[in-house]
């Protein structure tokens, strides 16, 4: 639900920002075909063909989702937001309605993953596995009895 009414508020947002756009450069052109733009003020017709083109490309971004979200991702690559934080941000639903408790997820994934020491032995079966076309995911411990470990039954 959340997600349907952000999408709208893009899509709107998308559509003002292009007709601004386009606007401002029918009005700057219209102005030009009456002679209302002469070679020496020059200046003011640049700054709105620079605006409406920035207004353009705002409005192009926010309506398409894999340009806005390519956006996004430059803009938190560039200020450092994201890391490690932003994986466990989304595994917890942060910013959504169903937002869960961290250490929730951690028991989750508790019940969920059999723990493995690397130790060397567990080191030296990964070629062994590579060549099964395995990573050993998903895996039942009966067929990988090697790979249980007394610090991890």
């Amino acid at each position: 639900r959340v997600r349907s009414v952000l999408g709208s508020m893009w899509r709107a947002t998308g559509r003002a920002a292009l007709a601004m756009a386009l606007g401002g450069l029918a009005s700057l052109a219209h102005r030009w075909a009456n002679g209302c733009i002469t070679g020496r003020g020059l200046a003011g017709p640049a700054s709105t063909v620079a605006a409406a083109l920035y207004t353009l490309a705002l409005g192009t971004v926010a309506l398409l989702p894999g340009c806005r979200h390519a956006v996004q991702a430059a803009i938190s690559r560039a200020t450092g937001v994201g890391g490690p934080r932003a994986a466990v941000a989304a595994l917890i639903g942060f910013g959504t309605t169903k937002e869960r408790d961290p250490d929730d997820v951690v028991a989750e994934a508790a019940i969920s993953f059999r723990a493995l020491k690397l130790d060397s032995d567990a080191l030296a079966l990964l070629p062994l596995l590579e060549r099964q076309g395995r990573d050993g995911a998903g895996a039942s411990q009966a067929a990988t009895p090697h790979l249980r470990s007394p610090a991890f039954p």
